[in-house]
C-alpha cells in the first residue's frame, strides 16, 4: 500500500504535464539555397600541353562576354572577361571543369579558327538596383 501511493504521488505531477505542443511555439521559416558550385568529374582525362594546344584562345559568347582559354607552364586555365583566373582539369578531350567549382565548358573545335560550345559558369548572388536581390545561381552561355 505504501509503495502505491509512493507511486501516485510520485507520478501524479508527471500525468498533469504535457509536452509543448506544436501550436504553443511559434514557427519559424529559414529560406535560402546552397552556394551553387558545379561539380568536379570523377574522372580527370590526362592532357599534354600538345593535347590543348588547339584550344587555347579567345572565344566570343554570345552574351557578348569573352572566354579565354589560356596556358601557364604546362597548366591550362579559363578567365571570363579577364576577370578571375581559374584552374582547369579535363574530363574528358573537349570538356573542362575549373578546379574551384566556378565553370565548366564543352568545346567543340571545326577546323583551326572556329569553335562552338557552351559554358555553365556560377554567378554570384546580386542586389538590383530596385532593392531585390537574385540568388547565386549557374548560367549558360553558348558560342
Amino acid at each position: 500500500m505504501k509503495k502505491l501511493l509512493l507511486a501516485i504521488l510520485l507520478c501524479g505531477p508527471l500525468a498533469a504535464w504535457s509536452a509543448p505542443s506544436d501550436q504553443d511555439e511559434p514557427v519559424v521559416t529559414v529560406t535560402g539555397t546552397a552556394h551553387p558550385g558545379i561539380q568536379l568529374p570523377n574522372r580527370q582525362h590526362t592532357m599534354t600541353p600538345g593535347d590543348y594546344y588547339n584550344y587555347i584562345r579567345d572565344y566570343d559568347l554570345a552574351n557578348g562576354q569573352t572566354l579565354s582559354v589560356f596556358a601557364r607552364g604546362e597548366t591550362i586555365f579559363a578567365s571570363v572577361d579577364g576577370a578571375v583566373r581559374h584552374e582547369l582539369v579535363a574530363s574528358n578531350a573537349n570538356t573542362f571543369y575549373a578546379r574551384d567549382g566556378q565553370l565548366k565548358m564543352n568545346i567543340n573545335l571545326q577546323g583551326e579558327n572556329d569553335a562552338s560550345g557552351t559554358l555553365y559558369m556560377v554567378v554570384p548572388q546580386q542586389t538590383l538596383a530596385d532593392g531585390t536581390v537574385r540568388a547565386a545561381h549557374i548560367a549558360r552561355v553558348s558560342w
